[in-house]
C-alpha cells in the first residue's frame, strides 16, 4: 500500500491527523485485512482522524473492510458512486462527528469522480473571562 500520513492544524490549535492511501494493483484481500489495523494505530491518539482511498475496489455492499473501520470508530461518508460503472471505489473515513460528504462530480478525462467533504472547524476555545 501506498501511504501519506498528514496533519492539518487550525489557528485554534485543532489538529486533524489523517492518511491518504493507494493499494496497487493486486490481490485486494490482504489490503483489507492489514487496512484496519495500520489505521487503527494511527487514529488511536486522534479524536479527528480522515482516512481519505482511491481503493478501486466495489464497496456498495458491506464488507469486513467497513464492518472493521466502524469498529475502531471510523464512519463512512461518501455515499454517492465515484466511478463511471455507478460503483463507490473511493472512500472517506472519519472519526469526527464534524466530517460530511457533499457530492461527487464526474470527469470526463478520467473513470472517477472528484469527491468532495467538509470537515468543520471546532469552535476557538476563548479562556474563561474574570468575574466582575
Amino acid at each position: 500500500m501506498e501511504s501519506l500520513n498528514f496533519k492539518l492544524q487550525t489557528e485554534g490549535k485543532s489538529t486533524i491527523k489523517g492518511t491518504l492511501a493507494y493499494p496497487p494493483p493486486g490481490p485486494r484481500l490482504s489490503f483489507c485485512n492489514i487496512i484496519p489495523d495500520f489505521i487503527a494505530t494511527l487514529a488511536i491518539d486522534s479524536k479527528d482522524y480522515l482516512f481519505i482511498g482511491d481503493l478501486n475496489f466495489h464497496l456498495n455492499n458491506p464488507s469486513n473492510l467497513l464492518e472493521s473501520m466502524s469498529n475502531i470508530g471510523l464512519k463512512k461518508l461518501v455515499t454517492s458512486p465515484t466511478h463511471y460503472a455507478g460503483h463507490v471505489l473511493d472512500l472517506i473515513f472519519t472519526s469526527s462527528n464534524r466530517g460530511q460528504f457533499s457530492y461527487v462530480t464526474e470527469l470526463t478525462w478520467s473513470d472517477h469522480a472528484i469527491v468532495y467533504f467538509t470537515i468543520a472547524r471546532p469552535p476557538l476555545h476563548k479562556p474563561p473571562s474574570a468575574p466582575t
